[in-house]
């Protein structure tokens, strides 16, 4: 679970992420994936939470595949899977039409209330 943007907007090369081990594994049984390139040693366990957080770098510009692997007691081999979609910090993150200028209203002025009480004392 990416906890430094949604996975489809993440920007700029590198992610914080953090993944939920089930209690059946342990922690030391869990291997991560970038892109086929085991990035276990970048994440930090918190055994009583049952995570491990950490920041992935090195994200290509487009689609990242992070995978989580367990060993777990008896259960066989569990995987998660999770597509990163990296974009450049240029953009564009996100494409939309920008509102023309005639179709927004207008931001309203508010006097200032001291430079006006100084134009009434000054009369």
């Amino acid at each position: 679970m990416p906890l430094s943007n949604r996975a489809d907007l993440v920007s700029g090369g590198d992610a914080l992420l953090e993944v939920r081990v089930p209690k059946n594994v342990p922690l030391n049984q869990v291997t991560l994936q970038l892109n086929g390139r085991v990035v276990t040693g970048a994440f930090s366990a918190n055994a009583v939470a049952r995570t491990l957080r950490g920041v992935v770098t090195d994200l290509v510009d487009g689609d990242n595949e992070f995978v989580a692997e367990a060993r777990g007691r008896g259960h066989g081999e569990a995987q998660a899977r999770l597509r990163i979609t990296n974009h450049p910090i240029g953009g564009p993150v996100l494409l939309a039409r920008r509102p023309s200028r005639g179709s927004a209203p207008r931001p309203r002025r508010f006097p200032n209330p001291v430079t006006r009480r100084r134009r009434t004392r000054a009369a």
